[in-house]
């Protein structure tokens, strides 16, 4: 039995990966070429794995596995492998798109049958960020979501709902996905009103009439301390640089570092040092520290690298932000 929900998680894998390849893209000119190009390496590599994708999850008798073969070769003299990337990264987002959209049917069709859809009779508490609670909420919980017919009650990431079982307990779950659905009709599917599928994480049970603590920090290092003292101190350094050097010290970074790129993680670097580069640009120092704190994994290679090339001030700001 196929794997829908695997599928669609092999998607979104694919569409990031491209976008990696995506960023290889170089400008040549030489006697024999002229245009735009990415790492061929790479681009195979994912048109093996994408062409693989779409046969199991559309077919090989599909529109959208015969177009991806179909545009996978140059249409006319000149044409580059980036041209061919674009085709198909059209080809492979519409088949995402429909992938999706019938996944989203398929789980609908399942929720009706095994939750007899709307016919909510469980009443939830919905415990909002900001404070404001939504009691008496007609629900239908379920090991996989929580169907909420009102949608006039805002639900966002973070928020809780909470539960009273039998022995007097209260579930809270944490919303992870609110799964507003405007409703749909079609073939095999009786008239559905707007609603939420509320997708969920468990975070234990509690006592009833304790909903917890909503609390709000803003600030570098902030604490929260609940039924504690903390008498420790925080010490921030903020580090300035010369953004107009550092601008030109990161163009000659970010070069050097697609020249050496060869794994997903330094394309995904790279992307971080040329969002620092447009930061230092703009002069907006804060948002340079943020690009170059989000660095990850290959940000020891970035470093190595600065310090390799020799540009000494885009060195000190990675020092600096990576801690090494």
């Amino acid at each position: 039995m196929t794997d829908l929900s695997g599928l669609s998680i092999r998607f979104s894998e694919l569409e990031a990966q491209l976008d990696a390849v995506e960023a290889t893209k170089k400008f040549v000119r030489s006697d024999l070429l002229e245009g735009h190009y990415i790492d061929n390496d790479q681009f195979l590599s994912w048109r093996v794995k994408a062409r693989n994708l779409l046969s199991q999850a559309c077919g090989r008798e599909s529109e959208h596995y015969k177009d991806f073969e179909k545009y996978e070769k140059a249409l006319y003299v000149g044409d580059t492998n980036y041209g061919m990337m674009k085709r198909l990264k059209a080809i492979f987002l519409a088949a995402k798109e429909d992938f999706e959209r019938g996944h989203e049917l398929r789980l609908l069709s399942e929720a009706e049958n095994d939750m007899n859809f709307f016919q909510c009779n469980e009443k939830i508490t919905i415990e909002r960020q900001d404070g404001s609670r939504h009691e008496n909420v007609a629900a239908m919980v379920s090991d996989k979501m929580i169907l909420i017919p009102d949608v006039n009650i805002p639900i966002e990431p973070n928020d809780a709902i909470l539960r009273q079982i039998p022995s007097g307990l209260v579930e809270r779950f944490i919303v992870t996905e609110h799964g507003y659905h405007s409703g749909m009709s079609g073939p095999g599917i009786t008239g559905i009103q707007p609603h939420y599928r509320v997708r969920y994480r468990r975070e234990g049970k509690e006592s009833p009439g304790n909903p917890g603590y909503v609390v709000h920090v803003t600030g570098e290092n902030s604490r929260v301390n609940i039924h504690s003292t903390d008498n420790s101190s925080n010490a921030v350094v903020h580090h300035t640089y010369d953004l107009n050097q550092l601008t030109n010290e990161l163009v000659q970074l970010r070069t050097a570092l697609v020249d050496r790129a060869q794994t997903t993680e330094h394309y995904v670097a790279i992307g971080a040092v040329a969002s620092a580069e447009a930061a230092a640009k703009a002069g907006e120092q804060s948002k340079v520290d943020q690009a170059l704190s989000s660095l990850g994994a290959a940000g020891r290679w970035v470093f190595d690298t600065a310090k390799e090339i020799g540009v000494q001030v885009a060195t000190g700001a990675l020092k600096a932000k990576l801690g090494l």
